[in-house]
C-alpha cells in the first residue's frame, strides 16, 4: 500500500502518548504496544529495537504492508487499552483519539470503531499535563523515603516519556546503580537523581554536581 511516510510519522506521533513500548519494572507488560500486537497474533510483525518512536514506526509499517485489517486492529487496540490503562485515565483526550482516527484515514484507513459515541463521550476532552505531574510531586512529597524514591523513579520515567526522550528505568552495572538514562537529539544521557526534602542552597548544589 502506498502511503506518505510524513502521515504515518504523524500518527506514531500521536499515538506516542497511548501505551509504552518496553514494560516499567513495576508496571505491566499487558499495557506495552508489543502487548498489543502479540494479543493480536502479529507477533511477527515486531521489530527488535528499543527505541519507542522508531519500534511504533516500524510495527505499523509492517502491519499496513501485510493487511489493512491488522493495521486498523493495532491502531484501535492501542488506543482502547492505552485509555484502559490506570495512570492514562483522565491524561488522554478525545481530540487526541479523533486525531488519531482523521491520520489514519489520511493514509487509506478508516477506523469507525473510534468514533463511536460510546468511546468518545467517556473520554475527557480537556488535560493539563503540568498540573497532572505537579500534583504527582505534591503527592510523592508527603510519601515515606523508601517509597518516595520508587515513585520518584517513575515518574521522572514518565516525564521524560511525555517529552518522548526515550527513557530507560533504572539498571545496575557492577556495584553501581544507575537511575536511568533518556535519548536528547539522538545522544543518551545517563540519569541520576536524588531527592532532598529541603530546599537546596548553591553549595550543596554545586557539591551534588561535582559528586557526579
Amino acid at each position: 500500500m502506498v502511503y506518505r511516510k510524513r502521515d504515518m510519522d504523524s500518527l506514531v506521533y500521536t499515538l506516542y502518548d497511548f501505551l509504552p513500548w518496553t514494560k516499567h519494572p513495576k508496571g505491566k507488560y499487558y499495557y506495552t504496544i508489543p502487548a498489543v500486537a502479540e494479543d493480536l497474533s502479529a507477533r511477527h510483525l515486531i521489530p527488535d529495537v528499543h527505541s519507542k518512536s522508531y519500534g511504533l514506526f516500524l510495527l505499523l509499517s509492517n502491519a499496513i504492508q501485510t493487511d489493512k485489517a491488522i493495521f486498523a486492529n493495532l491502531v484501535t487496540n492501542i488506543v482502547l487499552r492505552g485509555l484502559e490503562k490506570p495512570k492514562n485515565r483522565g491524561q488522554i483526550t478525545q481530540d487526541q483519539v479523533l486525531k488519531v482516527v482523521e491520520q489514519c484515514e489520511r493514509i487509506g484507513i478508516r477506523i469507525k470503531t473510534l468514533k463511536s459515541d460510546k468511546i468518545i463521550e467517556q473520554i475527557p476532552q480537556n488535560q493539563d499535563e503540568n498540573e497532572y505531574f505537579i500534583k504527582w510531586l505534591h503527592d510523592m512529597d508527603k510519601m515515606e523515603s523508601i517509597r518516595r524514591g520508587r515513585e520518584f523513579e517513575q515518574f521522572l520515567n514518565e516525564l521524560f516519556d511525555f517529552f518522548r526522550l526515550s527513557p530507560n528505568p533504572a539498571f545496575r552495572l557492577k556495584n553501581e546503580e544507575i537511575d536511568g538514562s533518556f535519548v536528547l537529539g539522538h545522544t543518551p544521557y545517563l540519569l541520576e537523581a536524588k531527592w532532598h526534602t529541603k530546599k537546596l542552597g548553591s553549595k550543596s548544589s554545586k557539591s551534588s554536581i561535582l559528586s557526579l
